[in-house]
């Protein structure tokens, strides 16, 4: 199936490597990259552990000029966050921000009523939903994932 969505730009919105102990590599956006790779798609990957400032980020963003950004986070911080994502969408409003990690799998769609700068959320294990979003199927089709429809938080099982 060809692809709506190519390039995918991934952040870990972690918290700092003191609090986690040691810098883990992102075992979640592996997967996902594995997965769209086979696709087709070209991914990265920013991990704000490693101590990317939002200028940094901006950066990245525009060098590589990605169709979406994934954004994968813990509870933990997880107002800042929300506040990286509106700082994102605030410089690059057309670029789609999808976000999946356990904050969004435990609050599911609380999550993008509480941030309206993520348009999409991802729930447990994205490897398929997330291709199927890339490949441009209607989200109403899609497992595991949230959506906005005419003004409503949705989420489809």
């Amino acid at each position: 199936m060809p692809l709506k969505y190519k390039r995918i730009l991934f952040i870990r919105a972690n918290p700092s490597a003191a609090w986690v102990g040691a810098v883990s590599p992102p075992v979640g956006i592996a997967y996902l990259i594995a997965a769209l790779e086979k696709h087709g798609c070209q991914c990265t990957t920013i991990d704000t552990a490693l101590g990317y400032s939002p200028g940094k980020i901006h950066s990245r963003i525009q060098s590589f000029q990605p169709d979406v950004i994934g954004i994968s986070m813990l509870t933990y911080k997880y107002r800042e966050v929300y506040r990286l994502a509106d700082e994102i969408k605030k410089h690059f409003p057309d670029i789609p921000i999808i976000v999946g990690g356990a904050h969004v799998s435990t609050l599911r769609q609380k999550v993008l009523e509480a941030c309206l700068s993520f348009d999409y959320g991802f729930v447990r294990e994205a490897e398929e939903s997330v291709v199927e979003f890339c490949q441009g199927m209607s989200p109403d089709r899609i497992k595991g994932i949230i959506y906005r429809e005419n003004g409503n938080v949705v989420f489809y099982r």
